[in-house]
């Protein structure tokens, strides 16, 4: 995600609270949560359906934040 920019809106929130580190998960699709008109959506694109969290690379992610904090280290955002 190399030139990851916060939407302008969100920016000055980010400036701010300076996030230790940003990270992307992929996310889970469940068409039984969904409305008609978001079930309509999802089948005309054809988007996969199902869980694609990666929990080890998410554990992994918010260890690394918990350490950070536990040495008190500064950590520059990786953007995962």
């Amino acid at each position: 995600m190399k030139g990851f920019r916060f939407p302008e809106a969100q920016q000055p929130i980010a400036d701010r609270i300076r996030p230790r580190d940003i990270a992307f998960f992929h996310g889970v699709l469940d068409m039984q949560k969904l409305n008609l008109g978001e079930k309509v959506i999802i089948k005309g694109i054809k988007a996969p359906v199902g869980d694609f969290r990666d929990w080890n690379a998410i554990t992994a992610w918010a260890r690394g934040i918990a350490e950070a904090l536990n040495k008190g280290v500064e950590v520059s955002p990786s953007l995962h």
